[in-house]
Order: structure tokens, then C-alpha cells, then sequence
């Protein structure tokens, strides 16, 4: 059975009115703040999913689905320079990412050695 248009709407709006109590308490909370700008990026409001997505880089800079996350949300509203700077930053802190995680990658096969996986 499908859930009607009403029944998602309402979910929607719980959704945001969650995210608000939880930024009530504490303006820093960058899960309330990103789930906020998805849902208002789903909902078309794209100015104010980019001012909650900009709090998210304020507090948490080096988060890379923002990044990518602000560059489908500049591209919809038409800003395409915008768009082209947040997936380069997303290109860059998923590159720093990787090779973070490749460096580990011989000390965990050292550690290992003679152990049978």
C-alpha cells in the first residue's frame, strides 16, 4: 500500500519541526542543521536549505556530502559557479579522505600478518 500525498507531507513536516526543537536547544547540532537543509532542499525552498547547509560548513567544514549535497542545491537554483565550488571542495575532502585511509591500509596489513581472514 501506498502512502498518500498528505501522509508524506505530514511526515515532512514532523521532520522539520523535530529538527527545529533539536536546534532550539542547541544551534550547533549539524545533523539537526543538515537534516533540515535536505528536507527543505526536497521541498523546493532552496534558499533556506543553503543558509542551514552553510551553518553545517561553519561548524563542520570538512564534511563532504554537504559540499556535494550545496552543489545539487546551487545547480537547481541556477548558480552553476556556486555549484562547481562545492563539488570541488566535495572532490578534494573525499581525494584527502581516501588517501588518509589508504596510508592506514599497510599498518592494518602489518598488524594482521599471519592471521588467516
Amino acid at each position: 500500500m501506498t502512502r498518500s500525498k498528505r501522509d508524506r507531507r505530514e511526515d515532512i513536516l514532523k521532520l522539520l519541526r523535530t529538527c527545529q526543537k533539536r536546534l532550539e536547544k542547541d544551534l550547533g547540532d549539524v545533523d539537526a542543521w543538515f537534516s533540515k537543509g535536505v528536507t527543505l532542499a526536497w521541498l523546493k525552498k532552496y534558499k533556506q536549505a543553503i543558509y542551514c547547509l552553510n551553518r553545517v560548513t561553519r561548524v563542520e567544514v570538512n564534511y563532504p556530502s554537504v559540499w556535494r549535497l550545496k552543489a545539487t542545491v546551487y545547480g537547481l537554483m541556477g548558480h552553476e559557479r556556486m555549484s562547481q565550488l562545492c563539488k570541488e571542495v566535495a572532490e578534494r575532502l573525499q581525494s584527502r579522505e581516501d588517501s588518509d585511509s589508504l596510508e592506514g591500509a599497510p599498518a592494518m596489513q602489518a598488524s594482521h600478518s599471519g592471521s588467516v581472514y
